[in-house]
């Protein structure tokens, strides 16, 4: 989805993702190029693949972060976003916030599962 809205701002949009079945699912645009790209991609890849030194406006990641491996992800981001004005923009989850009934509920059960949550998870919290 936010491929598809960025491909109405930008000339180019590019989309990846590790997984080819999340690729498949996405809207397609003539200005929109999906990557299929593994979770260590080398930098030589990365241009290759993705994009060039220093040529990106925009990297977005939605809801993903925190199973990255942050400084490679960030030395890659560097390298890919225009100076000085590139932007890296992150977001993640956020908990409803319905009624007390539900509220009360959903928090119940959220602090309980917590200690099942992949330990990165706790990054998303912060």
């Amino acid at each position: 989805m936010l491929c598809f809205q960025l491909a109405g701002v930008y000339k180019n949009v590019v989309g990846t993702d590790t997984s080819k079945q999340q690729l498949a699912f996405a809207s397609k645009l003539p200005n929109i190029h999906y990557v299929q790209t593994p979770p260590n991609m080398p930098l030589s890849n990365l241009e290759r693949k993705v994009a060039e030194h220093e040529t990106v406006d925009l990297v977005t990641v939605a809801q993903a972060i925190h199973w990255f491996d942050l400084p490679t992800f960030y030395q890659q981001v560097k390298w890919v976003l225009k100076k000085p004005n590139g932007v890296l923009a992150v977001w993640c989850y956020l908990e409803p916030m319905v009624n007390e009934a539900v509220d009360t509920v959903f928090w119940k059960m959220y602090n309980e599962f917590g200690p099942y949550l992949a330990p990165a998870r706790k990054l998303v919290d912060d």
